[in-house]
């Protein structure tokens, strides 16, 4: 909002959630949390055969202040083919 005015003003971000969602919007497929962590995430070839989804937290919404998240993926063969299909990025302007 870059308009002058003389009434409050606000921007909000929002998103809606599945009741049954594990986190805000985060619904990984695939993936196993690694433990001791709060949202670092191991995706093995195994058992992402018909695909995994990553995601990150909170998404659709905003991105948790001052978390850092951790995304592994590993393959059992040094022949294994590794798709990644970016379906939406939003990265904070340098």
């Amino acid at each position: 909002v870059s308009e002058p005015s003389e009434r409050s003003q606000f921007l909000a971000y929002y998103s809606f959630t599945p009741a049954n969602a594990t986190g805000v919007g985060f619904l990984p497929k695939g993936g196993k949390r690694r433990e001791n962590t709060e949202c670092d995430w191991l995706y093995q070839d195994f058992t992402c055969a018909a695909g995994c989804v990553l995601a990150s937290p909170g998404y659709p919404g905003l991105y948790p202040g001052g978390l850092s998240c951790g995304y592994l993926v590993t393959a059992s063969s040094v022949r294994a083919k590794v798709t990644l299909e970016l379906l939406a990025v939003n990265l904070p302007l340098a």
